[in-house]
């Protein structure tokens, strides 16, 4: 039987990358925390709003894993891991040789002991794999559970509309680094910026303050918003700024930092609470009545607080930077 890279399994997360991170750093010894992990790997800190891509309107369940990778690989180093990224547009030219490409280095590294993080394995998600055995992944996401581990290579993608293929690989293991003033870097710039509009894991996306912008837009609108995606969108959202918070409480204990972080840390936490108030209206997977123009406008106002909260946690994280 062809060797298998350690089991490595998802750790259960709104965010799937940060799951399928979580599942191999544990897998190949690290300590880091959950929240450590969600928030050195930048994740925590990252909001995209997906364009409408189906009937089902726009703010799908693909909007929490929309993020290039070239902002993403150099955070990771962080986690004490050095990753490759090899990746292709849904309806890219070279999508099939990109999949052979990918396939045969996900071979090479879990034959060596390393795991794999793929993206659309069972479902438009990321997961792990830790073995590709005759014509099937060995795998562990969000759904494997239901589904079992063994995927055949056929069905990846996934069948339904066309997904990136995104591919993650482990290239070699270093000391953790906890860089606070890079992710901190990175957050503000982020916040401020977005991510690259072109990169293949955006592919259309507002990201950073924009995408509250977007949501906000669209809330206020008209326009179809998926009910499923964006309950789901919420849930990925208040995870991801708990962690945050919990995170900068103690990441700046003991130093002049301290009081801007923990200030962060409070917006953070205002955030999650205005979210829990939208996911009371919104319930995931149904959605609530996400159509109704009087829960629209509710919607926008506490929207609108989610927003507020968040752009204050920038304004004390660029403080705390002296930016």
């Amino acid at each position: 039987m062809p060797r298998r890279a350690p089991p490595a399994a998802f750790v259960n997360h709104w965010v799937s990358m940060i799951g399928a991170l979580a599942g191999v750093l544990r897998a190949l010894g690290s300590t880091l925390s959950v929240t450590e992990v969600a928030a050195l790997s930048g994740h925590a800190f990252r909001f995209a709003v997906a364009p409408a891509a189906t009937d089902d309107g726009a703010m799908d369940a693909s909007g929490p894993d929309r993020f290039a990778s070239e902002t993403a690989l150099p955070l990771y180093a962080a986690l004490g891991c050095s990753f490759a990224a090899i990746e292709a547009p849904a309806g890219d030219p070279h999508y099939n040789e990109t999949r052979a490409t990918i396939l045969a280095a996900v071979r090479v590294a879990t034959r060596a002991g390393r795991p794999a993080i793929l993206y659309g394995l069972h479902v438009p998600r990321f997961g792990i794999v830790r073995a590709v055995e005759g014509e099937a992944f060995i795998a562990s996401t969000m759904v494997s559970a239901q589904a079992g581990e063994r995927l055949p290579l056929s069905q990846w993608p996934p069948p339904g509309p066309p997904v990136p293929l995104r591919a993650f690989l482990l290239e070699s293991r270093g000391r953790e680094t906890r860089a606070l003033a890079d992710l901190l870097r990175f957050v503000v710039a982020y916040a401020r910026e977005g991510d690259p509009p072109g990169a293949v894991g955006v592919a259309g996306a507002a990201t950073g303050f924009a995408a509250y912008e977007r949501w906000i837009a669209l809330l206020e609108s008209d326009a179809a918003i998926s009910p499923g995606g964006h309950a789901y969108c919420l849930h990925a959202l208040q995870q991801a700024r708990a962690e945050a918070a919990a995170f900068l409480r103690d990441a700046g204990a003991g130093t002049a930092t301290a009081p801007p972080l923990a200030a962060a840390a409070a917006a953070y936490d205002a955030e999650t609470l205005a979210l829990a108030q939208l996911i009371t209206l919104f319930p995931y997977p149904n959605g609530g009545d996400i159509s109704s123009p009087g829960a629209r406008r509710i919607a926008a106002l506490y929207a609108r607080r989610v927003y507020a909260a968040e752009r204050d946690a920038i304004a004390h994280l660029a403080a705390a930077l002296g930016i």
